[in-house]
């Protein structure tokens, strides 16, 4: 959805919704306020099958610190609609308790829908909305990306510093926007074309690769 038309209930002057959607990490989108009910929405210029999203989020103020240095919790809802009239839940963060600069959320089941809204619901001690990038990955009609992962070292003594490199992967339609890593281990997952990861204890894992344009 790169580029894609993109329109929101506000914005702060010097970061307009259109950087939510311009797959640039220097850049993103700040609400005008922190208040419940602040939204961004895309037009995806058709219905399409959705079959999974990705918020990242931004700091929306950088001079506020989490008391507990934990980061910030937002709570948040995604909708989708054929018509900007009706609208679906596809994606309910309204009860999240944990801090997720990047949250990818696979849908239970692919969703119709020419628009997406994002909507917030509670931005707690943020003080505020900030989007880097609002991703939607389905089916567009394109092939798929082929993920090609390499792991150095592959082996060694605990603790372990390995660093996966999916730069071998290709997409013959369009650029790659998601490369997410699943460490094998329990731990958060890992997002960028390379990342390092520590395996602290013992044992055999296994890593896996996933990639969406």
């Amino acid at each position: 959805n790169c580029g894609k038309p993109v329109s929101a209930s506000s914005a702060h002057k010097d970061f307009p919704a259109a950087n939510a959607v311009d797959e640039n990490i220097k850049t993103w989108w700040r609400a005008a306020t922190g208040k419940p009910g602040e939204w961004l929405q895309i037009d995806l210029g058709g219905e399409k099958t959705v079959h999974a999203l990705q918020v990242n989020f931004a700091e929306p103020d950088p001079s506020i610190k989490s008391p507990d240095h934990q980061g910030f919790v937002q709570k948040y809802r995604v909708d989708g609609s054929s018509d900007a009239k009706t609208w679906t839940t596809l994606v309910d963060r309204s009860n999240n308790t944990r801090d997720m600069p990047h949250d990818y959320c696979e849908l239970p089941a692919p969703a119709r829908a020419r628009y997406v809204r994002f909507s917030a619901v509670d931005t707690g001690e943020a003080g505020g909305l900030a989007i880097r990038d609002l991703r939607i990955f389905g089916a567009g009609g394109g092939d798929p990306p082929t993920a090609v992962a390499e792991v150095t070292p592959e082996f060694g003594s605990a603790p372990l510093a390995v660093v996966f490199d999916a730069s071998g992967s290709s997409d013959p339609d369009d650029k790659i926007v998601l490369y997410q890593w699943d460490f094998g281990d329990g731990s958060n997952p890992g997002l960028g074309v390379q990342v390092a990861h520590v395996y602290a204890e013992p044992g055999t894992y296994v890593a896996s690769l996933f990639v969406a344009d």
